[in-house]
């Protein structure tokens, strides 16, 4: 969308995303580091035409756009309250806290680390599954694929619900 809110249920919400990320994400496109299915490929067919500054200028436009908030995307049905994984993980299965690379507001991190505050929790979801599965393997040192296989389907969708419904902070 033209404000970085996804019109369809199938892609990622980029307004109010880290612009380090938004880059790092078409050059992984670009450079077919994450092709896992139809979407990735039309991202590739994208990012292929564009310049390392139109790359940055996306990015940047993207920053500075207000992450969505109450945009109508259905919700998975949250059965447990993720508010432990967030804030102090699951150390009995070696599970790191979401905040320590997301922040605590969901704002994102350092290096590679998205903001999810707002992200459209249907792709959320695929997102944690696929990395889950292995299937999309673009993360740095196999960071989030070790995350993702430590947790239940049912704590992804708890972590996409509670993400995509947390507030940005502006």
């Amino acid at each position: 969308g033209e404000t970085g809110v996804a019109p369809t249920q199938n892609w990622p919400h980029l307004a109010g995303q880290k612009a380090a990320y938004t880059a790092k994400m078409l050059m992984d496109y670009r450079d077919r580091r994450h092709v896992n299915n139809k979407g990735a490929e039309l991202m590739h067919d994208i990012a292929v035409m564009m310049t390392p500054q139109q790359i940055a200028d996306v990015g940047a436009y993207y920053a500075v756009q207000q992450a969505p908030q109450g945009d109508g995307t259905p919700r998975p049905v949250a059965k447990l309250n993720p508010e432990q994984l967030v804030r102090k993980g699951d150390p009995s299965r070696l599970i790191t806290p979401c905040a320590s690379c997301h922040s605590t507001r969901g704002q994102g991190g350092k290096l590679e680390a998205p903001a999810l505050a707002g992200q459209n929790p249907l792709y959320f979801v695929r997102t944690m599954l696929d990395y889950k599965s292995n299937t999309r393997h673009n993360d740095a040192a196999q960071g989030m694929r070790s995350f993702a296989k430590r947790l239940s389907r049912e704590e992804i969708e708890a972590l996409a619900t509670y993400y995509a419904d947390l507030p940005a902070k502006r």
